[in-house]
């Protein structure tokens, strides 16, 4: 099977979490990364989104460790309620300084993976 993904993502370390802050325009949510890349992230939300909607934009303020806080709008691409209450969010406007600190942050993260 050959995977579609255009980007490489991760998974945050379990003692170094990323910090998600989610807003729309009808919740605000504090939750955390399941894995990462500098196209998206993926969010485990341990309770009912049926204020998320498939398609819908929102504003995002990452964490990565050891790090600045910053802020991407994203869009929903996905949910599925089966698997922790797993969603995706694309990222939709990014500055190319964020989207550098995700690119380093992920490259660490697989040379870590490989020791």
């Amino acid at each position: 099977m050959q995977e579609k993904r255009r980007y490489v993502r991760v998974k945050p370390k379990p003692e170094e979490p990323v910090e998600v802050q989610l807003m729309g325009s009808n919740f605000i949510d504090v939750l955390y990364a399941k894995d990462i890349s500098e196209g998206g992230i993926g969010i485990i939300v341990e309770h009912d989104f049926k204020d998320y909607d498939i398609g819908g934009l929102i504003d995002i303020i990452i964490t990565l460790p050891k790090k600045k806080t910053f802020k991407v709008k994203g869009r929903i691409i996905h949910k599925n309620i089966v698997n922790n209450h797993l969603f995706g969010v694309e990222f939709v406007d990014i500055s190319e300084q964020n989207r550098e600190m995700i690119r380093e942050y992920v490259k660490k993260r697989l040379e870590e993976e490989s020791i």
